[in-house]
């Protein structure tokens, strides 16, 4: 997959399953981030990451009803992906 449709797949995931509870998010991620360059996987693991601090925050302001599962899970799911890949590059 070229560079700019894979860096335009992550955000049209997360818009479409980011906050869901159902776990479809998981194995998408887990489909697509095999076929993803490893800087769109990176700037969707900086995304996640700051979406879920942003989503604490306002946990700890009391200005949402609750973290998502979803958003965590496929952040692990990213991670563990990346962890996977390095390791079966040698990196």
């Amino acid at each position: 997959m070229a560079t700019p449709e894979a860096d335009l797949l992550p955000d049209k995931i997360m818009t479409a399953l980011g906050e869901s509870t159902h776990g479809y998010l998981v194995e998408v991620t887990e489909i697509v981030a095999p076929h993803l360059p490893q800087s769109s996987l990176a700037r969707w693991d900086a995304d996640l990451k700051d979406a879920i601090t942003e989503q604490r925050a306002e946990e700890v302001a009391g200005n949402t009803d609750g973290w998502f599962y979803s958003m965590g899970i496929a952040k692990l799911s990213a991670v563990d992906w990346n962890k996977r890949e390095a390791a079966q590059s040698g990196r």
